[in-house]
């Protein structure tokens, strides 16, 4: 069984196999992670950052329509996002009980969506 994803190395690497437009950036300090994607605004696909002490959140862009399905399935570990437009963006608390899957689907949504020209 695959490891779940608990560390701001599993969330780098899965980003950077969406597509090798996307790099890593320190924006304000080595605990915030960006995972940019290489266009010329450099557009933020996700936030990773330590909040406690050994609990990685991550912030990803999501589809309005799929906001309140993603905040009831998991009402403990996703939440509108920190430091973001919470309309737009969700905070994974990545503590290991969200399922591989659906922190690759909403990585990969985020992807999509903070593409330049979507």
């Amino acid at each position: 069984m695959k490891r779940r994803y608990t560390t701001k190395k599993q969330i780098s690497a899965f980003c950077q196999s969406l597509g090798n437009d996307i790099f890593e950036d320190y924006p304000f300090d080595e605990n915030w992670m960006a995972m940019r994607h290489m266009d010329k605004g450099g557009h933020v696909m996700a936030f990773c950052y330590e909040y406690y002490v050994g609990e990685v959140w991550v912030n990803v862009k999501c589809e309005t329509d799929y906001r309140e399905y993603w905040l009831k399935k998991y009402p403990e570990k996703i939440r509108p996002a920190y430091h973001m437009n919470k309309r737009h963006w969700l905070t994974m608390i990545l503590d290991g009980s969200i399922a591989n899957e659906d922190v690759e689907t909403l990585l990969k949504t985020s992807y999509v969506l903070t593409k330049k020209g979507t």
